[in-house]
């Protein structure tokens, strides 16, 4: 998803909007809580709830039966995508086609190793990047990660903990810890590009978000960044 860094939606900065959007998305907030937030009137929270709800950016929610409060909204799927888009300068198309090209390559490592707990089954592009535009702000990417049998018949929880006891670093819970193996390999597939947004195959199928398949396992077409683009 590409956001424009000039746009002001309901009175509010986008990085703004966007830094709601992030605090909210597994959560609810009521208008006191979007007034705190924007740190605005109580009445004014319930006009930018309006336009947030007409941009698809949240949704009214019902109550848990244990919440009191009246109104509460929830943040949509696009509340999520636009919560999870990037801010940063666009890129020419040659520089955004190379970015995707090192990261094909290093789905081809990752696949190659035999130490990570899972391997790369599918690559997706969406949004900007399968378009015609000049120009690319960021590189939506949807992936499919495969878990490989364990080694030597071990346990499958047990190797997954292992990968993570491996990698020295500590973590806060059980469920942490033995979704690392998981982690690792989106990491290594990003490898920090600021550029690059991962997201998960059934988002895709959830949103029905048009998108140009780059790459799939077992047969593994090469990515070629001078295909056609779509509209």
């Amino acid at each position: 998803m590409r956001l424009d860094r000039r746009e002001i939606i309901g009175g509010q900065p986008i990085k703004l909007v966007r830094k709601f959007l992030r605090t909210y998305r597994n959560g609810r907030a009521d208008p006191e809580a979007i007034a705190e937030f924007f740190e605005i009137k109580t009445e004014h929270a319930t006009s930018i709830a309006a336009i947030l709800i007409e941009r698809g950016l949240i949704e009214k929610a019902a109550p848990e039966s244990w919440d009191r409060r009246p109104v509460v909204y929830a943040v949509s799927d696009l509340g999520v995508r636009f919560a999870a888009a990037n801010l940063l300068k666009p890129i020419p198309r040659a520089k955004a086609d190379q970015i995707v090209t090192d990261l094909m390559a290093r789905v081809e490592t990752v696949n190659a190793r035999n130490d990570l707990t899972h391997f790369v089954g599918e690559v997706r592009a969406f949004g900007s990047y399968i378009t015609i535009s000049p120009d690319v702000a960021d590189i939506d990417l949807a992936i499919s990660l495969v878990p490989k049998p364990p080694p030597d018949s071990k346990d499958l929880v047990e190797w997954h903990l292992e990968r993570a006891d491996q990698s020295g670093r500590l973590f806060s819970s059980y469920l942490d810890q033995l979704c690392y193996s998981e982690v690792e390999v989106r990491r290594l597939v990003k490898d920090r590009n600021q550029y690059v947004s991962l997201h998960s195959i059934s988002e895709l199928e959830n949103l029905k978000i048009k998108s140009r398949l780059l790459y799939s396992s077992p047969d593994r077409p090469r990515y070629d960044p001078g295909r056609q683009r779509t509209r």
